[in-house]
């Protein structure tokens, strides 16, 4: 059996590793597996499809027309041509929405050649005319067709016309048109949310497959590297989010003096004048990565929407107690108040009470439960036997003969 991997990027980021750890699975289980994405080097035998300047003339074109993965004729023609000279078994569809893939012509050609596909949810954009995520606007036209949308031209995908309702009826029709197809939620919350759509009516399959963590890599080790007072570790773009913007100076006025704000991610220096608030960069060392978890007493996350939330997993393994809006997928991580605490969404006091809970238990009353819980959701083995299981499903005693470019 082969499985073909899309996805935007490989071995770096959340979805880039995914795909990665994914692949050496299945080639340790005797299953070739072939990887194609937009961004970085070639490496591992994969395909890069796009060039940088393809994928900026694709985001301008998509804001002039106001069509999102329609355009990128070259690169999925080039896409399309390693899948015919591939001919994979079952075909994995991560994130496509990067300027590099034309979405009709990708889903047409995997149904017109009967590969079976498997469509994996790692945010909302499969199922919607535009949107990535839609709770915080609190919209539900995806459930029947999107179209007159605000949102679409207030967040820059487009200059000029509203298309959702188009893309949305593409998605519909190419997605109904593929015989074989399953969908896979990151998390339970995005996976019920799949099965109220009507662009997946005809999959064969909805499941709920969590993504992973390594834990060999991310776990309580002993760090040199201390911080006066308590340290709070929070995602930076979460941080300067303007849907936190009270909620950022709330904590800053009520905080205790001798708090540390830890911002993962964000190189803007000259922003930060306050001096609890400490920037670490962008940490692309795994190892410093570890180590920062261990260093902090917990973990806030600032997200309205997410469909998984990886920043929250490693930290868990890590030991350290996380904080998390009350918002999406999110609550599935803090099963009990041994791990950290759910909060609502934006609220400063909220925030500040579990903050207050977490201080005064110290951070060792959380570590057991937070690793011991890590084990249990977010075990790398435990996922992905779960994929090799459902491709064996697709493809049966099958495998694909010749397929061509349409």
């Amino acid at each position: 059996m082969k499985v073909a991997q899309i996805n935007t990027v490989y071995e770096y980021g959340s979805t880039g590793r995914n795909c990665s750890e994914l692949c050496g699975y299945l080639r340790e289980n005797g299953v070739d597996c072939v990887n194609i994405y937009s961004k970085g080097k070639k490496s591992d035998g994969g395909y890069v499809v796009a060039s940088v300047l393809e994928c900026k003339l694709a985001a301008l074109l998509s804001r002039v027309t106001g069509y999102h993965a329609h355009n990128s004729l070259i690169s999925t023609n080039r896409l399309l041509k390693i899948l015919s000279k591939e001919k994979p078994d079952v075909v994995c569809l991560n994130n496509l929405h990067s300027n590099y893939v034309n979405l009709p012509q990708l889903l047409s050609f995997l149904s017109i050649n009967q590969i079976p596909t498997v469509a994996i949810l790692h945010d909302c954009w499969f199922y919607t005319g535009y949107c990535t995520h839609y709770t915080y606007i609190r919209c539900d036209k995806w459930k029947r067709s999107c179209g007159d949308c605000k949102y679409v031209i207030q967040d820059g995908g487009t200059w000029f016309f509203d298309r959702t309702k188009q893309m949305w009826d593409d998605k519909k029709k190419y997605f109904n048109s593929i015989t074989n197809l399953a969908v896979v939620g990151v998390s339970k919350w995005i996976t019920n949310e799949a099965k109220k759509s009507p662009i997946f009516g005809r999959a064969k399959e909805i499941v709920h497959i969590g993504n992973w963590i390594d834990l060999s890599v991310f776990r309580p080790k002993y760090s040199n590297k201390k911080i006066e007072g308590f340290s709070v570790l929070v995602e930076a773009t979460k941080w300067y989010d303007m849907r936190n913007c009270e909620v950022k100076k709330n904590l800053l006025s009520n905080l205790w003096a001798d708090c540390k704000i830890l911002l993962l991610g964000n190189e803007q220096k000259d922003e930060i004048d306050d001096p609890r608030v400490i920037n670490l960069g962008y940490i692309n060392n795994i190892e410093k990565l570890v180590e920062v978890y261990n260093t902090a007493d917990c973990y806030l996350h600032m997200s309205y929407e997410d469909s998984f939330g990886k920043i929250v997993a490693e930290s868990m393994a890590c030991g350290t107690p996380v904080i998390v809006y009350d918002s999406t997928a999110l609550p599935e991580f803090v099963v009990n108040e041994r791990c950290g605490y759910v909060v609502k969404p934006g609220d400063g006091k909220d925030i500040i009470c579990a903050l207050d809970k977490i201080r005064g238990n110290g951070k060792k009353y959380y570590k057991d439960e937070c690793v011991s819980l890590a084990k249990e959701k977010f075990e790398k083995q435990k996922q992905c036997v779960k994929y090799l299981e459902l491709f064996k499903r697709m493809v049966g005693e099958n495998s694909v003969a010749d397929i061509c470019i349409h």
